[in-house]
């Protein structure tokens, strides 16, 4: 199976999720999740694969909170998850880093525009 990933470049699925360096997902420390999303502002190829990996794993539901509650464990584990905030606000008097700061957040967003067809901003996110 082979789709557009952008203007210039197809790749084979089946070969991404063979890479051992998308397999670990979800990552389960706040350390190694900054770590991989810092590659991803990096590294074209892991780019590529993590493009890939949301669509893969996106459900192609009616909400768009449903297909980011659906991806985001698969990204980040439940541990992760709380130590961030959709757009970096205080929760419970504590501040929480700023999930829309990440370059994960960035390709969640561009599925959303494509997928969605919306270019207005990504408020799909607040309510989670």
């Amino acid at each position: 199976m082979v789709f557009l990933i952008n203007n210039s470049s197809t790749i084979e699925i089946d070969s991404i999720l063979k890479d051992e360096k998308i397999i670990g997902l979800p990552k389960t420390k706040l350390e190694h999740f900054q770590e991989f999303d810092k590659e991803l502002g990096i590294d074209n190829e892991l780019v590529k694969k993590m493009k890939c990996f949301i669509i893969i794993n996106m459900k192609g539901m009616a909400k768009i909170n449903d297909d980011i509650m659906a991806v985001i464990p698969k990204i980040i584990s439940k541990d992760v998850q709380l130590q961030f905030s959709a757009f970096g606000r205080e929760t419970s008097g504590k501040k929480k880093l700023n999930f829309s700061s990440t370059n994960a957040f960035k390709y969640l967003q561009g599925y959303y525009i494509i997928t969605y067809n919306r270019n207005a901003g990504f408020k799909g996110l607040k309510s989670i």
